[in-house]
């Protein structure tokens, strides 16, 4: 094995192989499908020009204030009332959705508390700024900040999300998405519900149990250490995941994709991922007494799913898992 490698960098491998490695996802594969195919659903079904216009409007008003101190015309404040009252009515019906959800432990039930507290005092942020709106004879708009809403703690809502398995998923944007662009919408709702199914076999298949024993065997190559044997058939398991995964996304016609030749490299990062875990099991089952150090370096190339448009989709939890 190589051992006239440096700390240093071996501390940069290490930090690369753990940056997206999730330690809080021990959740319930069911629970956060369906919760994610109800947030799917919700962002699917948005005008996004409802959505835009509202927010956009919103930071108007607030430039305005900020300048002028004066209040909108009646009917720009009417618009924005019944923009806002939209949203809140899209959210809540999302709301009222994973309410009705039954979660699979208690601790499971108090991270969607959370998440349901966040998503109400953003609901409840647009009735106060619906109240201002209707009262422009004693006109304020105060910031964000100073609106008397309890908010809660950005770290707690973000540790919500990891033990829901909402991270870098559909219900991670669900509360701030305007919906999908009409030019990439049916892309987007094609390959969408894939990823989804593709991260939901992952939280009930061991995947990340098996990605562990793959940063590991990674970590021992550098370390001139013995490998665990055990990853052979994690490694294993990890390509012949990757190859169903990239088989499954393959299935959507590329015409769709806003660009083609992106989409297609995607996939192709995918075969070359499963590929390069096999030539890995190879190596260790091989018991080869000096492994190739090119198979054990970590690859930064990721499929650029953001300019995909799919950055609000569970496409991304899989960049995790490369």
């Amino acid at each position: 094995m190589p051992s006239n490698i440096s700390p240093v960098f071996v501390a940069a491998t290490t930090a690369s192989l753990l940056l997206f490695s999730p330690a809080a996802l021990a959740v319930e594969p069911g629970f956060a499908a369906e919760a994610n195919r109800l947030c799917r659903a919700s962002i699917d079904a948005r005008d996004p020009f409802l959505f835009r216009t509202a927010q956009e409007e919103a930071v108007a008003i607030l430039a305005r204030q900020m300048s002028e101190r004066q209040p909108p015309d009646p009917a720009t404040a009417q618009r924005l009332i019944t923009l806002l009252a939209a949203v809140n009515r899209d959210i809540g019906a999302l709301v009222d959705g994973l309410e009705a959800l039954a979660p699979a432990s208690d601790e499971e039930a108090e991270a969607l508390g959370l998440y349901l507290d966040y998503a109400e005092a953003e609901m409840a942020e647009r009735l106060v700024r619906i109240g201002f709106l209707g009262d422009l004879e004693h006109w304020q708009w105060p910031n964000i900040h100073d609106l008397g809403v309890d908010v809660p703690d950005n770290d707690t809502y973000l540790a919500a999300l990891d033990r829901l398995g909402f991270r870098d998923r559909d219900c991670q944007h669900a509360l701030s998405s305007p919906g999908n662009p009409p030019e990439q919408a049916e892309f987007i709702a094609a390959v969408a519900p894939i990823c989804a199914a593709i991260v939901d076999r992952r939280l009930g298949n061991g995947f990340e149990a098996w990605r562990e024993l793959g940063v590991q065997a990674v970590l021992a190559a550098f370390q001139d250490e013995a490998f665990d044997p055990a990853a052979v058939p994690a490694l294993r398991a990890m390509a012949r995941d990757w190859v169903m995964a990239e088989s499954e996304l393959a299935r959507i016609d590329a015409a769709l994709a806003p660009d083609a030749g992106i989409w297609l490299q995607a996939l192709a990062d995918m075969r070359e991922r499963a590929e390069l875990l096999d030539r890995r099991a190879a190596i260790i089952a091989g018991n080869d007494a000096n492994p190739p150090a090119e198979a054990f370096r970590v690859r930064a190339n990721l499929p650029e799913f953001e300019t995909l448009g799919l950055g609000e989709t569970s496409c991304m939890a899989l960049l995790r898992h490369f």
